[in-house]
């Protein structure tokens, strides 16, 4: 298992520098499996909390906020696959608000949301574990922009703690 570091500027769009200063360490494995324990935490604090409450009109409900989270960890994950295994396709953007309004997120259980977390954070850390150092460095595209396999684990890692500090500024969680 190769050691996959902390990026470096150039190695990723800048868009994506705030979720990334997020993770303070420096080895992806152990960012990964740290927000792991510390998102599935989180849930479990939370299971009383109002999953379906929104803080203002258009905004997200903390149901929805999570199913982004995996939504996003799913196709960054494949993103990273791609370029890892030096295919070099311009991949498409998401809309993401288009995926959280076609979800049907509400009709979903927390218990539903955090066995899929689970499952598709397995499966990342699957991927990122068994990668070579060579294949973390290779570049892919996406948004007509380059980034390389291994920034695409640290900003899933920075993606999720970033929603997981809105929920606990903006909608009061633990």
């Amino acid at each position: 298992m190769a050691k996959l570091t902390y990026p470096k500027t150039g190695d990723f769009p800048f868009y994506y520098e705030d979720y990334i200063k997020l993770v303070t360490e420096e080895d992806l494995m152990t960012a990964i499996k740290n927000d792991t324990a510390m998102v599935l935490d989180f849930l479990s604090s939370n299971k009383q909390a109002d999953w379906d409450f929104r803080y203002a009109e258009g905004k997200w409900t903390p149901r929805e906020i999570l199913l982004h989270i995996i939504d996003t960890e799913r196709i960054m994950s494949y993103r990273a696959l791609r370029a890892s295994r030096g295919d070099r396709t311009h991949l498409p953007g998401f809309d993401q608000t288009g995926y959280i309004e076609n979800s049907q997120a509400a009709k979903r259980s927390l218990s539903s949301l955090v066995a899929e977390f689970k499952s598709v954070r397995n499966a990342s850390i699957s991927l990122f574990k068994n990668m070579t150092k060579k294949e973390a460095e290779r570049v892919g595209y996406a948004n007509a922009q380059q980034i390389t396999a291994k920034s695409i684990g640290f900003v899933i890692v920075g993606h999720a703690r970033h929603h997981i500090q809105v929920l606990r500024e903006k909608y009061s969680f633990a």
